[in-house]
């Protein structure tokens, strides 16, 4: 996880609500809701459920990276849009689960389509 990506979620998603509204809203203090903005602190999964429900989104869309946000990423630090193998692998492992959750809810048909393979094409220079 990157504590900058997050904490800049976490302040954009407050937009013009107070600190102090926030943290009592989801039974946090001022000063942890601070350190999770300025990237100091990762919250625990209970109070990430908390905040993601607060504004009414969810987990993944503020704390785990998708591929376009490692692309930017990418980008901004200056190494164009490739992904390494790592990040292909996670964000392919996350992709994953996320279907086997939908499966799960019964939000997918059961079939066997997300038990395909996970292929990582290693690229050499």
């Amino acid at each position: 996880m990157n504590k900058q990506l997050i904490a800049k979620r976490l302040i954009s998603l407050r937009a013009n609500r107070s600190r102090e509204e926030v943290s009592n809203a989801n039974h946090i203090s001022i000063s942890a809701l601070q350190m999770y903005e300025n990237g100091q602190r990762i919250p625990k999964n209970e109070i990430k459920v908390r905040l993601a429900n607060y504004y009414e989104t969810n987990v993944q869309d503020i704390f785990l990276m998708t591929i376009r946000t490692i692309c930017v990423v990418n980008l901004l630090k200056g190494g164009g849009s490739m992904l390494s193998n790592t990040e292909l692998l996670l964000v392919q492992l996350n992709n994953k689960m996320d279907r086997i959750i939908e499966l799960m809810e019964g939000s997918l048909p059961a079939d066997d389509s997300w038990t395909s393979p996970i292929n990582i094409v290693v690229a050499r220079p």
